[in-house]
């Protein structure tokens, strides 16, 4: 008998016909280090870990920083392996409440969530492991990331689409920071 596990749904799945499908994010294979940490509620945000799993080919890391860093809060950043744009974050390392992680193994990237006090990820498996950790997140959706380019290069005349655009750019900009 097949067996085909995924954490997200929306895949084209093609199995023996008597596959049985686990699909959603109770069978994703968390590892347990993240559920051995055991993150501490702190009412005021004072270190807020940035990071978007293994490669982030859209630099969504950027693209939150730059908002991030303005806040004045403590950064921890975790960069994962194939992270391919390390050059576009070459003038943030030399400042001292930005603190870049590259390549963590996962116990340590889970003790790294566990000190902080919030996190901005995207929607995939790090999202998980935030959460798993308890770890209060804001989960960056990619279509929130092109509303604003969007708007000003395409939608500015579009009327009602065009406010709730902007509407839903100004939500994340001030969640962001």
């Amino acid at each position: 008998r097949e067996l085909s596990l995924a954490a997200t749904a929306g895949s084209d799945f093609h199995g023996t016909p008597d596959c049985r499908y686990l699909i959603g994010p109770e069978y994703a294979m968390i590892n347990p280090c993240f559920y051995r940490q055991k993150h501490v509620f702190r009412a005021a945000i004072r270190r807020v870990l940035v990071g978007f799993g293994g490669s982030d080919v859209d630099n969504a890391t950027r693209f939150v920083l730059d908002s991030v860093v303005r806040s004045g809060v403590e950064v921890a950043v975790a960069l994962g392996a194939a992270y391919p744009h390390r050059d576009s974050l070459e003038d943030l390392r030399a400042m001292p409440r930005v603190h870049i992680h590259e390549a963590l193994a996962q116990p340590a990237l889970a003790e790294l969530m566990a000190g902080c006090d919030a996190a901005v990820t995207g929607g995939g498996g790090m999202s998980l492991e935030v959460l798993a950790v308890g770890l209060p997140a804001f989960l960056l959706c990619a279509l929130f990331l092109g509303i604003g380019f969007l708007y000003n290069w395409k939608f500015k005349a579009a009327g009602l689409a065009g406010n709730l655009m902007v509407s839903s750019s100004v939500a994340i900009t001030f969640l962001l920071g």
